[in-house]
């Protein structure tokens, strides 16, 4: 899993140390590469991803269901 926290890296710390634990968390400032890479127009952007055919990490669902228990792969 992957985290983006958007914004100032000093302000970010308490979001970086609750989700560092399930995820690997970049920091970026406003208008980032990450931010731009998945076209996140608005915050927080919630996208479920997976390898395609090159194995390259792609958007596969843009409407993720939170209600669900989440998986992890073994």
């Amino acid at each position: 899993m992957l985290a983006v926290v958007v914004g100032d890296e000093a302000a970010a710390g308490a979001f970086v140390a609750e989700l560092a634990p399930v995820a690997r968390v970049v920091v970026e400032p406003p208008g980032g590469v990450l931010a731009g890479a998945f076209r996140a127009p608005a915050f927080p952007p919630i996208l479920r991803t997976a390898p395609d055919a090159d194995g390259r990490l792609v958007v596969s669902a843009n409407q993720v269901r939170l209600d669900a228990p989440a998986t992890v792969a073994a």
